[in-house]
């Protein structure tokens, strides 16, 4: 066996796996052998472009041709339209993923929200009482955000590793789904402690603008 060249790595088959990945995984590497020692129904030809890819199609065309006329040469495409081929289903999994996760959040902050107004609300009377005994507005207001920040923070505890689980269950769906993005994390966390924050500010305002007796006589 005479060993004419060894070509540079390149993806075979998997376009979501390194092909050293794969080739470590079956145990093997990928052999070229002369298509006149071999029969196989179909075979593809992968040409190295330094400019415009699509632009060397015809001159392809053409130099098979030159070789043998009978010779159908036919899918001719650059790596860009192939991964767009293989990846336009990975692509549309990933953004109903980010919408479904968007609406998600959405819903998280809208039920904050309710929730902590309801709990405002329902304390009114309370907040009455510790104005009356002399208690200022950012001690009430810090009372609240302390009780609704606990909260926030025991489902995050909760929901944080739960959600890293279920996205590295789902990492293999996308291309490079690592599903350990950190700004993700971050971010999703900023935007439920803003919510809190707003939830627990815009209610107790208003409770505080309600006169001290009015509230003590609230049901």
């Amino acid at each position: 066996l005479e060993v004419v060249g060894v070509v540079a790595d390149s993806v075979q088959a998997n376009y979501f796996e390194e092909s050293a990945r794969l080739a470590a995984h079956r145990g093997d590497g990928n052999v070229f052998r002369p298509a006149s020692q071999t029969t196989p129904a179909f075979f593809s030809v992968a040409v190295r472009a330094d400019g415009d890819a699509a632009a060397l199609g015809q001159s392809i065309r053409e130099a098979v041709l030159a070789i043998d006329a009978d010779q159908p040469v036919y899918w001719l495409r650059s790596m860009s339209e192939w991964r767009e081929r293989m990846l336009w289903s990975s692509d549309l999994l990933a953004s109903m993923f980010s919408i479904f996760a968007g609406f998600a959040l959405l819903l998280a902050v809208a039920g904050i929200y309710a929730v902590l107004a309801f709990d405002v609300a329902r304390r009114t009377r309370e907040i009455g009482v510790r104005r009356a005994m002399g208690a200022d507005s950012k001690a009430i207001l810090g009372m609240i955000l302390a009780r609704a920040g606990r909260q926030v923070i025991g489902g995050l505890l909760i929901g944080l590793p739960l959600a890293w689980l279920c996205s590295r269950a789902l990492a293999g769906l996308t291309l490079n789904g690592s599903g350990s993005d950190p700004w993700v994390y971050i971010g999703v966390v900023g935007v439920l402690l803003l919510a809190v924050l707003v939830a627990g500010l815009l209610p107790t305002r208003r409770a505080l603008r309600v006169d001290p007796m009015v509230a003590l006589r609230d049901e």
